[in-house]
Formats: structure tokens, C-alpha cells, sequence
């Protein structure tokens, strides 16, 4: 990627620092880049349509156009092209310049959206609704009827009993180690079918799932039922589970911004207990505290849902920190759990230390706020002590080494 167009997407981004204004020789190169065919096309649009869709400044805008006067355009970007914006556009296109007017869309609308996305043929379209909704910033409304879409084209099995769905950002960790497959050991241990589920290799972060800790990686729903059956744990692989998501990557891996998809695609759960089941997820930005039970509550998805301020928006908690917890369905409670006032040092044990020195605090406060603010499980078995025993006595090794020799 070329060294302009990365400054522009970042002066032209979304956040407190976002809309940054550039000058006319910055204009110049990104101009260039672009007419020259430096920069994959599916990038070039992501920016122009940001800038479309952010920009309110005259000179910034005439700044741009005059950058690109006399220059052979992409015939990809002609819809883009600043001269002459979307004249007379059909179809999902007919939606990008209502993006750049920052009007919402209705039902029917993010129905078009999400069908083009997922059976559509344009990459320069599909990343143009992608990065508009995202830089516009998605409403509550089209947020539930974007994920409600989603859900409609995914595809799910129910089971007996309860399931427990971890559900973490697809893009991985890359500031600590994922755990997310330790907690569903842990919580298996407990009695409790838990689910993941994730993909490989997605960027903006690229960050670690837990397809990376599975060698024969992860299955298709009815390999994850017999699963839960087997070794109580399913690993499911979104491109197995839902192939014409996964077909985005990408896309996504080109455009470098996190869209709506990011938000919602964790939130499907491919596997649902008939008894109940309880979804386990996680934020970083604190708007997402209102838009993700608003969403779920609206889906009528599943019985419980359990919302972290987890680390890098995951479902594992930070020991050494206070956390908020918001358990919701039938009624929102919102808690506090204090951190662990444990010896650290008494708390590692061999097992760890393969993990690239990942604390076993963290794997024990985690479990522990799914088990007593989502379940509702506080007897003595399910304590900080019973599950260090559990850890200690070789049981939680016993069964990792099972699950991992299943998914090899």
C-alpha cells in the first residue's frame, strides 16, 4: 500500500482524531497512486467513499477534485470518480450516495445491502457499503436490521440441553494470547457444552483465534454437534459454517477498516441448546455497551446473553482489574467484579508456560464471571479454588490434550 493513500485513510478515518484535512501535494500522490494503479482499487474506494461520506470542507473537497483533473480514472472507480458521483446508479449502488448524505437506511435496504454483500459480484460496490456504513457510523435501526439479515442468511442447529457460545472477535487477539479455548476446556470440565468459533487470517488486527490452536482446524456444524457430544467442546470454522461470509475475507483484508460485519458475524450462534443457551461476548468502545444488547434483545436470539468489557473486546477478562459485567434476557443486571487478590506466583502451573506465559489468572476470573453471572452456578465446586484444584489435579490437561487430539 502506498504511503498516501495510508496517511489519507487515517486522516480521513472515523474516531476523535479522524477527519484530518490534507494539503494539495498529498492530494497529488494519492491521486496518483490511485490513476497509476499503485493501490488495489478496493482500497482506492474505501478512501474516496470515506471522503465522501466524512467530508464537509470546500477546499478539502475541490482540493481532491482538482488532484484528479486529466488523470485516466480505474473504470473500477468510475462510479466514484469525483467529477461526476453516481449519476443515475440502480440496485445496492442507488444506496451509496444516501450514505454519503448520512441518511439512514431502512429495512429493506439493509436487506439490499447484506444480499450484496454475500451474493454479489462487484468488489468496488461491496467495499463502498462497507466502509460507508461504517464511516457514516451504522444507526441503532440498521444495526438490528443489518445483524437480523445476517442471522437470516446464516445457518444453525439446535441441540439438547444447554450451550454456552464464546463469542469472540474474529480478528483475533494480537496484544496477549487468546484463551478462549482454555475457558472452553475449563468450562467443559464443569459440565458445561460450550461452542467457538471463528475464521483464520482476518485482518484489520490479523490477530490470533482459536483456528490457530487446532491443527486439523475447526469443523462444520454437524462436526461440532458430534463434538459436544464427544469432548464437549465445538470449534466451528465460518468457512465451513457460513462459506459465503467467509468468501468476504478478502475484501476485508484489503479495505484495512473494521466493518459492521466485524460486530455481527460473531453474534449468529450456529449452535443453540433447545434447554437454553447463553452467549458470551465482549466490547472495547464503551457505545457498544447500549448497541450490542439492543441488538441481541431485538433478535430474540437466545435465552441470556453475558457482555464483557473483555480484553481487546473478547470474552476474557483482565485479573488484575475491576470489570464490568452486564448479564441481560429476561432482565438486565449490571455488575462489578473486583480483581483476583490471589499470589500470582502460586497460580502458574506447567500448562502456562506452553502458552507463551499467559497467567492462569485470567483463565480463572473469566470462567468465573461466565459461571456466576451467567449461569448463576456459585456452589463450591465452581469457586476460584475448586477450579485451581481442577487445574492442579491434571484434569484440565487431560481434557485440553483430548480436544486438541480431536481437532487434529
Amino acid at each position: 500500500m502506498s504511503e498516501a493513500i495510508d496517511l489519507g485513510l487515517k486522516a480521513k478515518g472515523i474516531g476523535p482524531r479522524g477527519l484530518k484535512p490534507l494539503g494539495d501535494e498529498q492530494y497529488e500522490a494519492i491521486a496518483n497512486d490511485i490513476t497509476n494503479g499503485t493501490v488495489d482499487p478496493r482500497l482506492a474506494a474505501a478512501f474516496l467513499m470515506g471522503f465522501w461520506v466524512l467530508e464537509r470542507d470546500p477546499q478539502q473537497i475541490e482540493a481532491l477534485r482538482a488532484a484528479f483533473k486529466g488523470k485516466a480514472f480505474p473504470h473500477e472507480l468510475e462510479g466514484l470518480l469525483p467529477q461526476s458521483l453516481n449519476s443515475g446508479a440502480t440496485g445496492a449502488r442507488a444506496l451509496l450516495p444516501l450514505l454519503m448524505e448520512h441518511r439512514e437506511l431502512d429495512a429493506r435496504q439493509c436487506v439490499a445491502v447484506v444480499d450484496e454483500l454475500l451474493d454479489g459480484e462487484d468488489e468496488i460496490l461491496k467495499a463502498c457499503l462497507l466502509q460507508g456504513l461504517r464511516v457514516k457510523r451504522e444507526t441503532p435501526s440498521e444495526n438490528i436490521h443489518l445483524h437480523r439479515q445476517l442471522l437470516e442468511r446464516s445457518k444453525h442447529l439446535t441441540r439438547p440441553g444447554w450451550v454456552v457460545d464464546l463469542s469472540e472477535p474474529y480478528d483475533g487477539m494480537n496484544r496477549s494470547p487468546s484463551i478462549v479455548l482454555e475457558m472452553a476446556v475449563l468450562l467443559s470440565c464443569l459440565g458445561v457444552p460450550t461452542v467457538l468459533h471463528s475464521v483464520k487470517g482476518l485482518g484489520p488486527k490479523l490477530g490470533e483465534t482459536v483456528l490457530d490452536h487446532v491443527s486439523g482446524g475447526g469443523s462444520d456444524l454437524a462436526g461440532g454437534d458430534r463434538a459436544l457430544d464427544e469432548v464437549g467442546v465445538a470449534i466451528l470454522d465460518q468457512a465451513l459454517v457460513f462459506p459465503e461470509l467467509s468468501r468476504l475475507r478478502p475484501l476485508r483484508n484489503a479495505i484495512r477498516k473494521r466493518p459492521f460485519l466485524a460486530t455481527f458475524e460473531k453474534m449468529l450462534m450456529p449452535i443453540r441448546g433447545k434447554e437454553g443457551s447463553l452467549m458470551v461476548t465482549g466490547y472495547v468502545h464503551r457505545d457498544y455497551k447500549e448497541h450490542i444488547p439492543h441488538v441481541l434483545e431485538s433478535s430474540g436470539l437466545s435465552d441470556n446473553y453475558l457482555l464483557f468489557k473483555g480484553m481487546e473486546g473478547g470474552v476474557s477478562l483482565d485479573p488484575k482489574k475491576k470489570n464490568e459485567v452486564l448479564s441481560f434476557g429476561s432482565k438486565r443486571r449490571e455488575c462489578t467484579m473486583d480483581a483476583l487478590e490471589v499470589n500470582e506466583a502460586e497460580m502458574e502451573g506447567d500448562w502456562w508456560k506452553k502458552r507463551n506465559g499467559m497467567s492462569e489468572l485470567r483463565l480463572l476470573k473469566s470462567v468465573q464471571g461466565i459461571l456466576e453471572f451467567g449461569l448463576g452456578r456459585v456452589g463450591s465446586e465452581f469457586t476460584i479454588e475448586s477450579m485451581r484444584g481442577l487445574i492442579d489435579s491434571g484434569r484440565f490437561d487431560s481434557q485440553r490434550d483430548r480436544v486438541l487430539a480431536y481437532y487434529a
